[in-house]
C-alpha cells in the first residue's frame, strides 16, 4: 500500500469498498475469516451497498477484536522496530505449535511451505512490516462493538460456517452474531480451529454448496462444490446457461423459465455423465472438435419429477 495509506480497522474496510467501486461489483458475496471477519463487519456498518451476502467463518467480533491471548500485539505495535524483531522470531519453526502462532489456528500442523505463505512476508517486505503495525496498533473492540450495533440493520443473508472446537472465538460468539442478524444461519464445522479453510477445506465447499456460484460483474464467477469434479461441472453449467440465456434476451425480454417443480434435485442430478464428457473433451483431440448436447441436456427438457 502507499505509504500515507490509512490502513486502521476503518481504513481498511474502506480499501475492500473502494475495491469494489473501482471494480464495479455489485451484488458481493463476501467471504471472511478471523481479522478480516471483523473488517468486514466493519464495512457492512459503513459501506454495505455493494454486498448481496456474507459468510463468516470464525472471525474476531464483540469484545475479540484481538482475542485475549493476541491482546498484546496492540502495544507491542506501537513499539519502533517491534514487527522486524516478529519476523525474524516467526522463522523459529519450533515456535509454530504454540498458541500465539498456529497452536490454537490450526488442529493439525500445516506444511512448511502453507506456513510460509502466511509469515514470511513479514521478514521479507519492509512495507508489509510497515502496514501490519499500522493495523495492528490501532486495533480495539471499540470497532466491533460499534459495527456490531449496526449490523442489526444489514438484512441480507449471512451464513456463518463455525468450528465448535475452535479455542480463539469459541462458538458462543457465533450464537451471538446469529441472533443479532436479521437473516443469518449457522453452520457449525466438527474437527477444525479457527482456519476452516486449512483443516475442513472439504467440509467448507460442502457448507458454501448450497449456493455454489458467485456471479461477478464483468469478472467472471467464482464456483465451489463439495469436490473437484462437481465445482468442475458447475462451472461448465453455469458458462453454458449464461450463454443461452444471452441468446434467449436478444430474442425477448421475457423469458419463461422453469419452475422449482421442473427442476432436478441435487439428490436427482447424474454429475458423472457431464464430468466424463468434460474429461473425454479434455484427453481426446477428436471429441475437441464435436459438442454432445445432450450430455449437457440441452436438447431435451427435464422431465417433470
Amino acid at each position: 500500500m502507499r505509504a500515507d495509506a490509512d490502513l486502521s480497522p476503518a481504513g481498511n474496510a474502506d480499501v475492500i469498498a473502494d475495491f469494489l467501486d473501482a471494480l464495479d461489483l455489485r451484488d458481493v458475496t463476501l467471504v471472511a475469516n478471523d481479522t478480516g471477519g471483523a473488517l468486514t463487519q466493519i464495512l457492512l456498518s459503513r459501506r454495505p451497498e455493494r454486498v448481496g451476502r456474507v459468510v463468516f467463518t470464525p472471525s474476531d467480533c464483540f469484545e475479540y477484536f484481538f482475542p485475549p491471548i493476541f491482546k498484546a500485539l496492540p502495544p507491542l505495535a506501537r513499539i519502533p522496530g517491534s514487527m522486524a524483531v516478529l519476523g525474524q522470531l516467526l522463522r523459529i519453526r519450533a515456535l509454530y505449535p504454540l498458541p500465539v502462532l498456529f497452536g490454537w489456528v490450526v488442529k493439525r500442523p500445516l506444511p512448511d511451505a502453507v506456513a510460509q505463505a502466511y509469515l514470511s512476508p513479514l521478514r521479507k517486505s519492509a512495507g508489509v512490516r510497515r502496514d501490519l503495525r499500522k493495523l495492528l496498533r490501532e486495533v480495539h473492540p471499540r470497532h466491533t462493538l460499534a459495527a456490531a450495533e449496526k449490523l442489526r440493520t444489514f438484512d441480507r443473508p449471512v451464513l456463518l460456517a463455525w468450528a465448535p472446537e475452535d479455542k480463539l472465538f469459541p462458538i458462543r460468539l457465533a450464537h451471538r452474531l446469529t441472533a443479532l442478524l436479521p437473516d443469518a444461519k449457522l453452520v457449525e464445522v466438527p474437527d477444525s480451529y479457527t482456519f476452516l479453510s486449512e483443516d475442513q477445506p472439504a467440509a467448507l465447499a460442502r457448507t458454501l454448496s448450497s449456493h455454489p456460484v458467485a456471479l461477478m460483474r464483468g469478472h467472471g464467477e467464482v464456483v465451489v462444490g463439495a469436490s473437484v469434479k462437481q465445482a468442475v461441472v458447475y462451472a461448465a453449467y453455469i458458462d453454458i446457461n449464461a450463454r443461452m440465456q444471452t441468446q434467449a434476451l436478444l430474442l425477448s425480454r421475457d423469458i419463461v423459465t422453469m419452475n422449482q417443480p421442473e427442476l432436478f434435485t441435487p439428490q436427482e442430478f447424474d454429475i458423472n455423465r457431464p464430468w466424463e464428457h468434460l474429461r473425454q473433451k479434455t484427453l481426446d483431440e477428436a471429441a475437441k472438435a464435436k459438442v454432445d448436447r445432450a450430455q449437457f441436456g440441452l436438447d431435451d427438457t427435464q422431465a417433470k419429477r
